[in-house]
This record gives C-alpha cells, structure tokens and sequence, in this order.
C-alpha cells in the first residue's frame, strides 16, 4: 500500500468510527486528502487505486454528512431565535457537500468560490464566541430548562456543540491542503481554540456537579416518581444527576407497622419516603465513594483502604450474628484479599500498578453496597 493511499484509508477509518471520542488531533490526515486532490487539480496522473480510495472516502463523508444533519438540526432548534445558529447550519453542510464534491470532480471551483464568499475559519471563530457566552450558549439554554442537572442532557450538548465545531475543523484542514500546501496556520489557530473551549466545557461540568441538589430538588425528584414508577426507574433518574456523588437505593412494599423496617444511616445523607405509590423508598448519598465520568468507581488506594477498614469491623459484626450466612462469609473472603492487596502495597509503595488495579473499583463498591444492604435490613 503507497503511502497516498495509506493517508486516504486513514482518514476514511476516521469517518467509519464518526470521529469517536472528537481527539482532534487525529484530524490533521484530512490535510493530506486536500494535498492528494490539489495533485489530480495541478494535472498530476495518480494511480487508480488513489482515485478508488477517494471514491470510497466520498461515500464516507456522505454517510457521516447524513449523520452530522441531526446535531446541526438540533442547535438550530434550541437556539433558532438566533439567525447566526440558522445561517451555521445551513451553511455548514452545504461546504461539506462542495468538499465532497472535489474528491470525483477536482477540477471544479465550486467548493473554491464557496470558501471565499463563507470562510469557515470565520464562521468556526464566531460560532465560538458564541457558546463561550453564557446567553448564546445551547448547552446553557438546555441545562437552565431542567430543575436537575442531567448527565444525559449534558453529554448531549456537549457532543452536538463539538461535532459541530468539528466539522469547520474538517474544512479547514481540507482547505489548507487543498490550497494552501498544507500550510497549517489557520487549522493550528482554530485547534487551540477548540482546545482551550474543550477545557471551558470541563469546568462548567464541574460547576453543575457542585450545584446543591440535596437534600430538597432530591426528595422532589424521589416522589415524582414513587408515585408512578419503580425502582429501575428511580435509579436511573438518580444515576443521571450530573454529580459526583452516588446513591443506594432501597424501595419495598410499603409496610403497616413501622416496626416492621429498620435501618441505621447518617440523617444528613438519608432521605426516607413511605406511603406514597403503595412503598417505600429510602435514598443513602455517598459523597466518598465518587464516581468517574465514565460511570465506573473511581476510588484510589487511600480511599479504599479506609473504606475497607469500616467494611471489616461490619463483616465481624454480621459474622456473628449471622455465622453462616454464606453471602457474608463471600464478602469476607473478597475484603481479605483486598487488605492484602493494600497491606503489600503499604509496604512497598513501588509495587506495581498493576497489582492495585487487581482491585476493580466499580466490583469494590458493588461488593460495598451489598454489605451495605445486609447492615441496614439486619
């Protein structure tokens, strides 16, 4: 495989995966595909080969073009009471498509002449200024809308605005290759910006994840859906609360004799709801046992181990009530074993990572919760 095809099939691999994860450094491939185009325009015969691969990235782009509808649609729904949003999404796709066009026609000068009258540099920077103001910012407008913050509506947001800034990042990259000999100032300019917004988006996430939901829009939340729904559903309204703390939830048939049900918990960090929608629910916030974006625990070494030294005097308190409880005596024998793992480690700090890791957090805190359910109903 020739290098030029290497460079075409690379970025088509980009397509295929919808620019997963938007790594914006893997983009820069693009510049190259205009380079290979600028070639054919200049009179330069390449090899058939070549011109199948650009045949098969056009098919490509169309597909991803189609998928990239979807997030421009639904900026300029939310923020339609502002004619640039409208102008960006119908501009926007169609420069996309007069990129296309070049891979089969490259001597056409259509795509040129757009790119002159519309830069999309200028239109990258503007669409920027944009979502860095918080009255023209769609993610904003979208999270302001709901009483909760969601991680849902967030992530959202989140990937239409970069999606959408991407694809001026595409025709950037295009366009220098295709014009400029690969000349990467303004891509490089428009990457830093990017950067420097992607840096501003993790912040705002931090500030909605310190928004107080607790205990008031959480009791709220907790009896909208008592009343109509179950526990699969409480949970995963709960678990979309952009936060960094966790919940355990507990709902059972509502119970005529309170002395039927008891639990021992901090106050502060537990809400009860009974008698609504025929049961109860009672809701334990951990503010210790944090979570990563991703939704897997992500406790360090510290943290577990003093999560594991409440756990053992817990498992010694229910061994003797319930000595043969064979659920119990599981939960030991794994809470041993991760005290050994941390005591080797408190005794040689360069042991490797690898050994640490052989305690999988979001295993940890599955095994954590289920003690945690034993102690509260015994």
């Amino acid at each position: 495989m020739s290098d030029v095809v290497k460079q075409i099939t690379n970025v088509i691999q980009l397509y295929e995966n919808n620019f997963n994860k938007l790594d914006i450094s893997n983009f820069a491939q693009i510049a190259h595909v205009g380079a290979i185009v600028a070639r054919i325009r200049s009179g330069i015969q390449l090899e058939n080969e070549v011109i199948d691969k650009l045949r098969e990235l056009e098919k490509q782009i169309a597909i991803y073009s189609r998928k990239m509808d979807k997030h421009f649609d639904q900026v300029k729904e939310l923020m339609g009471e502002n004619s640039f949003y409208a102008e960006v999404a119908m501009n926007a796709p169609m420069l996309m498509k007069l990129m296309r066009d070049t891979l089969s026609q490259p001597t056409s000068n259509m795509f040129e002449d757009a790119c002159r009258r519309q830069p999309p540099l200028h239109d990258a920077y503007k669409l920027i200024s944009l979502i860095e103001q918080k009255s023209t910012n769609p993610l904003r407008k979208a999270m302001a809308a709901e009483s909760l913050p969601s991680r849902s509506t967030f992530n959202k947001w989140h990937d239409n605005i970069m999606r959408v800034i991407g694809e001026f990042y595409i025709l950037e990259l295009y366009i220098n290759g295709l014009f400029w000999d690969t000349n990467m100032y303004g891509p490089n300019q428009l990457k830093s910006r990017i950067e420097t917004l992607q840096n501003d988006v993790e912040n705002w996430r931090i500030d909605y994840e310190n928004k107080v939901v607790w205990p008031e829009k959480a009791r709220a939340l907790i009896e909208k859906i008592q009343d109509v729904g179950n526990r699969e559903k409480l949970q995963n309204a709960f678990d979309d609360i952009l936060t960094t703390d966790i919940f355990y939830i507990q709902v059972y048939n509502q119970c005529s004799d309170s002395n039927r049900h008891t639990f021992h918990s901090d106050p502060s960090q537990t809400i009860i709801s009974c008698r609504r929608g025929g049961c109860c629910v009672i809701v334990y916030r951990s503010r210790h046992a944090k979570i990563t974006r991703d939704g897997t625990s992500s406790l360090n070494i510290h943290e577990k181990f003093k999560l594991i030294l409440q756990i053992r005097a817990n498992i010694d308190r229910l061994l003797q009530i319930f000595p043969d409880s064979t659920e119990i005596l599981s939960l030991n024998i794994a809470f041993l074993n991760y005290e050994d793992i941390i005591e080797d480690y408190k005794r040689n700090p360069d042991i490797s990572m690898d050994e640490i890791e052989k305690i999988p957090s979001d295993e940890f805190m599955k095994k954590y919760w289920k003690l945690m359910e034993l102690i509260a109903f015994s």
